[in-house]
């Protein structure tokens, strides 16, 4: 770890493809204006990515190393918090019991609909959705979206010394037979080096969504 590190501090990073939503900008600007928050941020840190988000999370993983700050906090730019779901995840992750939280959101699967973005696997190793408890606990989870995800950096040192490759952190990969996004691929990861992943069920977070309303998707044939 770096000699200035402060176990509190938090580096805050995005990535997009050249333009964020107003809700996220406003998310990102309460954060600022936060008290109880801004003095624990030290850097903030966006990349614009093509369609290779391995990559592009890979890069602010890298950057995120550079500077001092002990806490990485992934925020999606399709993503609408408030400071106290920030405040909770930041509040409950640990070094050495937590080290990596995620908030509560949902997102949407063509066969059930909306589901939450943090699954188990069953005793198949297939994912599977899990109900989150009303109480604001940590839930212990398998997989979780890198969308609102709190990491320590000791995860990423860990995985680079195990994985030594151009994508150490975040890939797509191949697991039990099923093709998975680069968070997922991290999750994998993470938990094979011995991190525990959780959802923190106290942290809501909006997924803002654009959905057609009024009129059948129609769907492109390619021939």
């Amino acid at each position: 770890m770096n000699g200035g590190e402060n176990k509190q501090s938090v580096a805050l990073a995005c990535i997009t493809s050249g333009s964020v939503d107003l809700a996220f900008l406003d998310s990102v600007v309460r954060l600022y204006e936060d008290e109880r928050i801004r003095p624990r941020i030290t850097a903030f840190l966006g990349y614009q990515s093509g369609p290779h988000l391995s990559l592009g999370r890979t890069r602010i993983v890298e950057w995120f190393l550079e500077t001092k700050a002990a806490w990485l906090l992934m925020l999606d730019v399709d993503m609408s918090f408030t400071p106290d779901a920030a405040l909770a995840v930041l509040d409950t992750a640990n070094a050495e019991r937590s080290p990596i939280v995620g908030g509560l959101f949902y997102g949407f699967q063509p066969a059930t609909g909306m589901v939450i973005e943090a699954m188990r696997e069953n005793s198949d190793g297939y994912p599977m959705p899990i109900d989150a408890p009303s109480d604001g606990s940590l839930v212990d989870v398998d997989f979780i979206g890198a969308g609102f995800l709190c990491v320590h950096r000791r995860v990423f040192q860990k995985l680079a010394e195990l994985h030594p490759s151009p994508l150490p952190y975040f890939e797509e990969i191949i697991h039990n037979g099923l093709p998975l996004g680069e968070d997922w691929g991290f999750c994998v990861r993470a938990r094979a080096a011995g991190f525990p992943i959780y959802l923190h069920s106290g942290a809501p977070v909006a997924h803002v969504k654009r959905i057609p309303i009024g009129a059948t998707l129609i769907k492109a044939s390619v021939r």
